[in-house]
């Protein structure tokens, strides 16, 4: 059976992914880090759960955005599928490239003129995840007095929950994330429920 819009103009995939049964437990680790990324500057050991949950929450979002992406095989693509996982460790262009892959994803499976329906979102997630990475800085120093004089000492390092903006950051990133894995999850339903 050919295609309906969105995808009339598209070969038909050899095997469509199931993204469905990921978005609902997505959404939920991506709901937990956000409350758990708020709670950070006032309970110490919600650093420590915000960190084992983020680790499996990024486990299952490249899982269900590789099989997303899978499914708009077909769409305009600016990156191979490789970078779904790659786009994310090259230096610098990982500011670029992992946006580009969720937004031409989910432009693939948006209906005609919903294009700005989708990226919305996902430029208010990208922002607030780069912003939340600037805010983690943090730069600290000490001065030693001892018998022989004093010595000031400069550190610089990365700290998850050093301030409230950085704690906000985090879990606008993480809410816009949701928002980003629901839409594309349902437009894409909707795309493979019309072929039926």
């Amino acid at each position: 059976m050919p295609y309906t819009a969105p995808y009339a103009a598209m070969p038909e995939p050899r095997r469509w992914e199931n993204v469905t049964s990921l978005r609902v437990p997505l959404v939920a680790l991506l709901g937990l880090d956000s409350v758990l990324a708020l709670l950070m500057t006032v309970a110490p050991l919600a650093l420590v759960a915000f960190i084992l949950l983020s680790l499996a929450t990024v486990v299952v979002f490249l899982v269900w955005l590789q099989r997303a992406r899978r499914n708009a095989a077909s769409g305009r693509h600016q990156f191979p599928p490789g970078m779904v996982f790659g786009g994310w460790f090259v230096p610098f262009a990982n500011f670029y490239i992992p946006l580009r892959v969720v937004l031409d994803t989910g432009w693939a499976a948006a209906q005609p003129g919903r294009r700005g329906a989708v990226a919305g979102p996902v430029v208010v997630w990208w922002v607030f995840w780069v912003l939340s990475w600037l805010t983690a800085f943090e730069v600290t120093m000490r001065e030693r007095v001892t018998a022989a004089g004093s010595a000031s000492e400069l550190y610089f390092g990365v700290n998850l929950g050093a301030t409230w903006l950085n704690t906000v950051c985090l879990a606008v990133a993480a809410a816009a994330l949701a928002v980003v894995v629901h839409r594309i999850t349902v437009d894409q339903e909707r795309a493979v429920s019309a072929l039926r």
